[in-house]
């Protein structure tokens, strides 16, 4: 193809006459790879027969996009886009399944995919890092569409949710991605537990967890907002379709209106201020909340104390919100225990304020539950304003016990003792004598 042709299907012009580019004007051209494409300039023989003519050449199919790249005498210099017109008219499927999932990526030439490339489908499970990690990201990004007009958020999470990731890799098992658009397929092999097709496509969500430069970008790419996606359901799951330039961690989330029960942790010292930068096992908390849902399994129990942060302790738990810590009523949660059955969130409580405490367990009601874990600094201030946590004295293991005795009316008295070794500490100040002789 010569170059003339290629000015005049491109339209291209000098930017100062806004004439059409000619090969005449043609100083010297490359391509970025010659095993593909070659070029060639013809020269009139003798000065006098033929035309000066630029001619680019393909040496073989390619599916990779190349670069024509053009230096004028002008001391203009462009860059074009090459793609094999014969391979772009191709079109490519890898596959790949899992349990829940099965993962068709479709493409043609321009997207730049190796013949031998292969696709792969993880779907992550519930207590590995990459599923809590983006659970807690997408609660956020639904919190926050969810703050009503008048500034109060009304905490609506997502109920069901999965995590996969999603790759393609060349014939040495190295990561690439693709150089054009993707096409892809996911679809959900079964209907959520619980949940009708109807509902399903109503609240049907994907985000794509876009990694550049060290941060991670949150995308939706399907759903209800987004207009260039498709989804589709029946009786034996879903389908849902979008277009991608690069593949990393994608997730599916779905709301069910029957399954909407959620206990939200809020972290707070003891005046009630919010503190962040707990971490949960592995798992990392940024925020001063978490959504517990993310972090226990289907069922299980579940030890608050282990939300741990430097230079903090766990000093008590209480429902509702922070101002109610101080008041009477069954809102403190004892032995630090969330337990987890289906859907339903039970904890140990004892009734306070009254005569005769009693300790039972009970279930948060339904919709979403607030807790607060408050936390006491173990920072020590010394008298000169610093702190220090390296001179608190060893003073051995704290003795604990309590009793329950029944008052033969249907009550029960709570007795509670703890001892422990005490330690006392003198400093004598030294001061400066000054002896005067006369």
């Amino acid at each position: 193809m010569s170059f003339d042709e290629i000015f005049k299907t491109l339209d291209l012009k000098d930017a100062e006459d806004e004439k059409l580019l000619e090969s005449k004007d043609v100083e010297n051209a490359e391509v970025s790879n010659d095993s593909l494409l070659s070029v060639t300039h013809k020269t009139p023989i003798l000065g006098l027969f033929g035309k000066d003519e630029w001619v680019l050449k393909k040496v073989k199919s390619f599916t990779s996009r190349e670069v024509l790249t053009i230096s004028f005498m002008s001391g203009k210099t462009i860059k074009i886009r090459v793609v094999d017109a014969e391979e772009k008219a191709k079109t490519y499927t890898l596959e790949a399944e899992g349990k829940n999932y099965k993962v068709t990526c479709s493409y043609d030439g321009t997207a730049g995919v190796p013949e031998d490339a292969t696709l792969k489908l993880v779907e992550y499970a519930e207590n590995s890092k990459e599923y809590k990690q983006a659970k807690i990201k997408i609660d956020k990004l639904h919190e926050k569409r969810n703050l009503s007009s008048d500034g109060k958020d009304k905490k609506k999470y997502v109920e069901g949710f999965s995590a996969l990731g999603i790759s393609i890799h060349d014939s040495e098992g190295k990561e690439i991605e693709p150089e054009g658009k993707v096409s892809v397929s996911i679809a959900m092999l079964n209907l959520p537990k619980g949940m009708d097709e109807e509902e399903l496509h109503a609240s049907l969500e994907v985000h794509h967890f876009s990694e550049k430069d060290g941060t991670v970008d949150v995308e939706q790419v399907a759903g209800e907002i987004v207009s260039d996606s498709d989804i589709s359901t029946d009786q034996n799951g879903a389908l849902i379709e979008f277009e991608t330039e690069s593949f990393s961690t994608y997730t599916i989330n779905w709301n069910n209106g029957s399954n909407n029960n959620h206990v939200v942790l809020h972290f707070v010292d003891d005046e009630g201020n919010e503190l962040s930068g707990f971490t949960y096992g592995d798992t990392s908390i940024d925020d001063a909340q978490v959504d517990l849902t993310t972090l226990i399994p289907t069922n299980g129990t579940f030890d608050l104390s282990q939300f741990k942060k430097e230079g903090y302790s766990l000093s008590n738990a209480h429902r509702y919100t922070f101002e109610d810590i101080d008041s009477n009523g069954n809102h403190t949660i004892i032995r630090n225990e969330i337990e987890r059955s289906d859907n339903t969130f039970s904890y140990w409580t004892i009734q306070t304020g009254t005569e005769n405490s009693v300790a039972s367990r009970e279930s948060f009601p339904n919709g979403t539950t607030h807790l607060y874990l408050v936390y006491n600094s173990t920072t020590i201030n010394s008298p000169g304003g610093s702190s220090s946590e390296g001179d608190v004295p060893d003073l051995g293991e704290i003795g604990n016990s309590k009793s329950f005795k029944s008052n033969d009316d249907g009550t029960y008295k709570l007795s509670l003792s703890v001892t422990g070794n005490a330690q006392k500490k003198e400093e004598v100040p030294k001061v400066n004598v000054i002896v005067v002789f006369d």
